[in-house]
């Protein structure tokens, strides 16, 4: 949800420091969620954490990339927002699944 927030955020007219500050925010979001990812099903879930990866590089604040347009960040903003939100569901299903699956020994 802060991904999300943050990526949604960025589409508001805001001062050149907030945009850093979005950047760092978006890459650990983005970092974050790849590794837990890859953690939980790689086989199943190989291309949701390769795009969070390549979001962790794009808006990486360390090495910045610029695009120099703000048309193009504004899409790139609500297609990072969508992934944080697809990828977060694929987390809560999983998350499900595994309750489910849970055997209790009192049944």
């Amino acid at each position: 949800m802060v991904g999300i927030g943050i990526s949604l955020l960025a589409l508001l007219p805001w001062p050149t420091d907030f945009y850093l500050i979005t950047r760092l925010g978006i890459s650990l979001t983005a970092g974050l969620l790849a590794y837990t990812l890859y953690k939980s099903k790689p086989e199943d879930q190989q291309g949701w954490w390769v795009l969070l990866g390549a979001c962790t590089i794009l808006y990486n604040p360390i090495f910045p990339v610029y695009l120099n347009s703000r048309p193009t960040w504004m899409i790139l903003n609500i297609l990072t927002a969508l992934l944080f939100w697809k990828c977060g569901k694929f987390l809560k299903e999983e998350k499900q699944s595994e309750k489910d699956e849970w055997d209790s020994p009192w049944k």
